[in-house]
């Protein structure tokens, strides 16, 4: 009797580990196209049809979360009632109520299916993220790289690949720089030259952007990720010395660099834009225009730059001081449980669950220079909580042994 429970143990375990297996594989590709198909947004050869693609891509999370699932599909409702209370007086108080109203809709039915989507991926949803980023990295380094080999892709000096602008380039590139950077990390000998090779080519293309705000989420998504991989905080504190003391050897090299120019001289700022920013926020310092409608009035207004290229600013005009100080809990809400899961991540699984805390930390960085934290319908405010619902919802996998 014993060793018939014992054998059926293991076929049950082998079978587990199949379908495991199997699932993973899937939904590496589920969720590869999907991030694909909203980055698709970005670019401008693609035409129009990837615009709304997202009408499908989120009804269709929803959908696949029922497939093969892991844990039963629930919505993270805590996350969506500090979001709805933070825009809800925006919205009721807004000149452009339609347009706020519409924006939060699109936010929300992004919040409901990713949450959906990680909640029944909780034990392989890591995983399944990690690689899908990863395959996305060499597709998106290679098709950029090759544009820049044919002397396409640029806009006056800076490039900006198959993308729109420079910016959304280097903040696709951020994301790739810090799964490839893991890769490296956690290869061996001499499979560490491929993703080494492409994270040269990413950081590379980052450079020749001009973008300060990739720049900038680059150099914080550096820092974060080897301050988690380094547990021995007196290495981290060495690397960081010896990184300083190359900089300040090259200082020369680096000073001739246009992206270096561009923010000693400018900073992160954007003048008269935000000075015009500043202006709504004063003018509507409660409850703001309307959520994800600051973009929307100054197009009206004719002001230059449409947005106001700072999530932090952006949103303290869209949805004043009550909703930013509920979105800044909703944040610590969400930062706690990770920290929470953090604590306890078993050893196989760190370094994804390292680079994904600094991806959203360098967007936290990007941020600065770019509206990407809150956005209905951008690629890379997608991302982003795919990450933040992924590790916040993330289980390690309990095996009973008896």
């Amino acid at each position: 009797m014993y060793f018939r429970r014992i054998g059926l143990i293991g076929r049950v375990d082998n079978t587990a580990k199949k379908i495991e297996t199997e699932y993973k594989k899937w939904d590496v590709w589920f969720l590869f196209i999907i991030i694909l198909l909203y980055m698709l947004t970005c670019v401008p050869l693609a035409g129009s049809i990837p615009l709304y693609s997202r009408f499908i891509i989120l009804p269709a999370m929803m959908v696949v979360s029922f497939y093969k699932s892991e844990s039963p599909a629930k919505v993270d409702w805590l996350t969506i009632a500090f979001f709805v209370v933070a825009v809800f007086p925006s919205i009721l108080f807004s000149p452009y109520m339609g347009n706020a109203a519409v924006k939060a809709a699109t936010v929300l039915l992004m919040f409901v299916s990713s949450s959906m989507y990680f909640y029944s991926r909780c034990y392989t949803g890591l995983q399944s993220l990690y690689r899908a980023l990863v395959i996305f990295g060499y597709v998106c380094v290679a098709a950029n790289f090759f544009r820049f080999l044919i002397g396409q892709g640029y806009s006056g000096d800076n490039f900006r690949g198959y993308f729109g602008n420079r910016n959304a380039c280097g903040a696709a590139l951020v994301t790739i720089a810090v799964v490839m950077l893991a890769e490296v990390w956690k290869s061996e000998g001499k499979k560490r030259i491929f993703p080494l090779v492409f994270l040269g080519l990413d950081i590379f293309i980052i450079i020749i952007t001009y973008s300060r705000g990739a720049f900038l989420g680059f150099i914080i998504g550096l820092l974060v990720f080897l301050f988690f991989v380094y547990e021995d905080k007196v290495k981290f504190l060495g690397v960081c010395i010896s990184i300083a003391i190359l900089a300040f050897l090259f200082r020369g090299r680096i000073q001739q660099m246009p992206i270096y120019e561009r923010l000693a001289t400018e900073g992160l700022s954007r003048n008269e834009l935000w000075d015009y920013a500043f202006q709504v926020i004063r003018d509507n310092f409660l409850t703001g225009v309307g959520f994800s409608s600051s973009k929307f009035s100054n197009q009206l207004e004719g002001n230059e730059g449409y947005n106001f290229h700072n999530s932090y600013i952006g949103l303290m005009a869209d949805v004043g001081i009550f909703g930013v100080i509920m979105l800044a809990l909703m944040f610590l809400v969400l930062g706690a449980r990770i920290y929470i899961r953090y604590k306890n991540i078993p050893s196989k699984d760190r370094i994804q669950y390292v680079a994904l805390i600094a991806i959203c930390i360098a967007f936290f960085g990007l941020s600065f220079g770019e509206a990407y934290l809150i956005v209905a319908g951008s690629p890379f405010s997608f991302v982003f909580w795919c990450c933040m619902f992924c590790l916040s919802l993330y289980k390690q996998k309990e095996i009973n042994n008896s």
